[in-house]
Formats: C-alpha cells, structure tokens, sequence
C-alpha cells in the first residue's frame, strides 16, 4: 500500500458534461479508445462442462471476483476475448464486471472491451465504476440490456496513459488484497468444515469407540435428543407484522428464522440462545449455509425460529455447532414451505460428550469463528478502502505523482 501515500490533491479543474475534472485530463466515449466486442453463443454441441478447447464464459460476468471461474470450454467459439480484456455483464444483471483470464469465448450476455488508446487494466476499473450507471439504462429496456451502442458512447474520463497505468496499479494492488483475504477465508472455512467433521463424531484424541444408529463415536459419549439438551421456549415467541415494528423502532435486534430482520424498542428475551429456523430455514442448504444462529442477550423473536436454551449440563455453542450444518431432512415436513414442526426438533439426536469435553471443543471451534470473522471485517475494510480511492482517483480529485 506504500503508492497510496504517492498521490496528491488536484485543485486545477474544468467543467464537463460528466462533471469537474482536472483540466490535463479529457473527455471521450468508451468505443473510440477501446474496441468493444459483443458475444454471440456458439451451438450448444460445441461447448463442454469438461476441457475441450478453450475457455467459455456465457451469460453474465461473475459478480465481485475479478477473474472468472473457468468452468466451461468451447472448440467452435464465435466470438473471442483476449487475455486481460474488460468482460462486462451486458442482459441481467446488466454491468458486473470481470477481467479475462485468457484467451476465451464469449457468449451473447457478455462483451469485452479491450484497450486501444487507454490502458487494459485502466478500463476494466472505469467499468467498474460504471456499473450502476449502465444498470439504470438496461433497466429502462423491456428485456433488462444493454447494447454496443449504449457502451460505445458511454461518456468516461481519460488521464494521460502513465497517469491510467499508475491508478490501474494502485487500485490492482488493492484488488490483490482483497482477493488474498478472500482466500484466507475460504481456507479458513474449509480448515473448520473438516474440523467439525472429525471433532464432532469423534472427539480429541480417543481410541475406544462403539457404534450407534448414528454413527460410531467415543464409547464414553451418549447420543441424546434436542428435548433431553435444551429447554424449548417457542411458547415466548410473538411475531410482529412490518407496520406493527414501523412504531417500535429501537435498540433490540428482531430475529427470523435465518437472522436479523429489524430492531425493536421491547425485548422478549434476555438470555444467551440458539435460534434455529421452523420455517424458511435453508434446510436443502445446509451443507453451506446455517441452519441455526447464536444470540445473546436482549431480543425478540417471532414465530418463524425456535428459541432454544441449552439446559446446565450442556454446552450451548457445542449444540449450536452440532446442528448448524446438521442434515434434518427426514424430520422436515413438506408442503409449500418446508418446516420443522417442534416435535420433530425435539427428536432430533445430538452427541452429548462429557461437559468439559463439549466445552473444549466448542472452543477450538469458536476460534477458528473468530478468525473468520477477523477475516471478514478485514475484506470489508479493504472494500471500502478501493471504493474511496476510485471515487478520487478515476475523478482525479486526487492525482498520482507521474
């Protein structure tokens, strides 16, 4: 990050159609600095889910990851991007953008922008920035599009092209970051996914085990049922319609069945709890996504999540990792909204280890959480880091040292 300390405040500017700026800088549609090729899909015979020619993105661009994932090849493209052109999303969702990682075709819901007179990387950042601009314009369509004619005159900056390279540098480096706490997080998630594989079913360090109908575990464990951990406290729940909540806006987050929903000025509970979804919950995704949440302290709850304590001899962070990403599809009833009614949760088995062993283990557990989460926040500061510096770099509100 030491180039962002190279930069300086501009107070040179001039008036243009698209706004102040910096008066060595110019004006131009994006078709005459860069080529701009619209896809078109090859038959679908000549396309594969396996690598048989050379890369195929189709459709759209794929939001928030600067080089797509190859998941696609054609042997018959009809329409080629080269390495490092802009791609951008051109019908639904019009405008999210990519970089191509090399040579590949292009389908009909994308184009690529390839550098003429403006530098590659330069451009990818400015249709970045474009993004909610070229959306309003799909959107007053019948079909949400766009088309090379709304690209090519599509109005942007140009800074000298040393000044181009230096930002597209600045804002790369950033980008870099960001992708490499994207990958820690994704190893970090994968390192926990395994651990609570192993540590959940077998615990630390034990060599006698015994089978069960669930499984084969630690000889010295039980297997026991949500109602023989918890205390159940659905009866407590009163769920509030959106206008009720309008008139009680305040301090005390309001829980769904899969999170935060809105924050109220009373509280039904005072505790620490596990939610964990009736219905709406993500139970055919439970692999990935949470079934049930930890909460803590002052809330309220409505009647789409079951309000869980966790009774003394329990650990309530060993039941919540126990069941977050549990599969409970045979206790779910179907129907048009697929539900948990409470005498199914009440059946549900659940490993009861001796307490400090639940408690060790729910600690290794929340530790890997925390970094997760240290994760997380860092992306998100990050994030934040590359929106301002393109809101004054690509404006030239602050300039590079050339």
């Amino acid at each position: 990050m030491a180039q962002i300390q190279n930069l300086k405040t501009e107070n040179k500017f001039k008036k243009t159609e698209i706004g102040d700026i910096p008066v060595d800088w110019e004006i131009a549609e994006l078709g005459k600095i860069t080529q701009i090729v619209m896809g078109q899909s090859p038959p679908s015979s000549t396309y594969f889910d396996y690598e048989n020619g050379i890369p195929f993105f189709q459709g759209k661009a794929e939001f928030g990851v600067k080089y797509p994932k190859i998941t696609k090849w054609c042997n018959e493209p009809r329409k080629l991007a080269e390495k490092d052109d802009t791609l951008i999303s051109v019908r639904a969702p019009v405008g999210d953008v990519n970089i191509a990682p090399e040579k590949c075709c292009i389908g009909r819901g994308l184009a690529a922008i390839r550098g003429v007179s403006a530098y590659n990387n330069f451009i990818y950042f400015v249709m970045f920035s474009a993004r909610d601009i070229l959306a309003k314009i799909g959107q007053g369509s019948t079909f949400e599009a766009i088309n090379k004619d709304v690209l090519f005159k599509l109005k942007v900056t140009v800074p000298p092209i040393r000044e181009q390279q230096k930002i597209a540098k600045i804002l790369s480096t950033v980008d870099d970051a960001i992708d490499k706490s994207g990958k820690v997080t994704e190893k970090t998630k994968q390192l926990k996914r395994g651990l609570m594989q192993e540590l959940l079913s077998h615990g630390i360090g034990h060599k006698k085990f015994k089978k069960t109908k669930i499984g084969e575990i630690p000889s010295h464990w039980k297997v026991a049922k949500i109602e023989n951990c918890c205390d159940i406290l659905d009866s407590q729940r009163i769920p509030l319609n959106d206008v009720t909540r309008r008139d009680m806006k305040g301090p005390f987050p309001y829980y769904g069945a899969n999170g935060l929903l809105d924050s109220v000025n009373k509280y039904i509970f005072d505790d620490d709890l596990i939610l964990m979804a009736e219905d709406g919950g993500y139970f055919d995704e439970y692999k990935t996504r949470p079934i049930a949440y930890l909460v803590n302290g002052k809330c309220w709850v409505n009647n789409h999540a079951h309000v869980l304590r966790a009774k003394k001899e329990y650990c309530r962070e060993w039941i919540y990792y126990s069941i977050v990403h549990k599969n409970i599809l045979q206790y779910i009833g179907g129907g048009t909204r697929a539900k948990l009614n409470q005498k199914e949760l009440r059946a549900i088995p659940i490993l009861a280890p001796p307490l400090f062993e639940q408690k060790q283990i729910a600690e290794i557990l929340s530790s890997v959480d925390d970094r997760i989460e240290k994760e997380n926040v860092n992306k998100e500061w990050l994030e934040k880091l590359k929106k301002g510096l393109m809101q004054v770099l690509l404006t030239g509100k602050v300039r590079v040292k050339i």
